[in-house]
């Protein structure tokens, strides 16, 4: 996931945001809600202070979450569905049912070079993996859903 997000406004788009400023951190759409919220001056909701989003004002003022981000693809008429999270310089996709895919996107950011199968790969894939069964828990994944009825 390395589409570019944008934000346009003066003097430098939300609180604390210096004109012109550009981060490579990596968000989520789950950072939209707080950071709606924030911008309309609304406080977050009683419980809500755990959630796994940041601001995007903070983020874009300089703040930089050592996080990880889940990304899901379900869309109607693929083939299976897709899982991928991003940490740091890793980007790990699962695809259920097919071979994994591994990019470290700071030697390889257009993701021409899949690392599973190399040595680099073989190190990294099994952290990665327990990383996104573990967001996959948090978030209430249930592998053996097939589906309404």
């Amino acid at each position: 996931m390395a589409t570019p997000g944008r934000s346009r406004g003066s003097p430098g788009s939300g609180p604390g945001v210096p004109a012109g400023a550009v981060v490579a951190t990596p968000v989520s759409l789950v950072d939209g809600y707080r950071s709606i919220l924030e911008a309309v001056g609304c406080p977050l909701a009683a419980g809500d202070e755990a959630l796994p989003s940041c601001s995007l004002w903070a983020i874009a003022a300089g703040q930089r979450p050592d996080r990880t981000v889940l990304s899901e693809y379900h869309a109607a008429g693929s083939i299976t569905g897709s899982f991928m999270i991003r940490h740091g310089r890793w980007k790990y996709v699962h695809h259920v049912g097919f071979r994994p895919e591994l990019y470290d996107l700071e030697a390889d950011p257009f993701e021409l070079n899949n690392l599973v199968g190399t040595e680099e790969g073989r190190r990294r894939l099994p952290e990665l993996q327990a990383e996104l069964a573990g967001l996959q828990r948090e978030t209430g994944y249930r592998p053996e859903f097939t589906g309404y009825r």
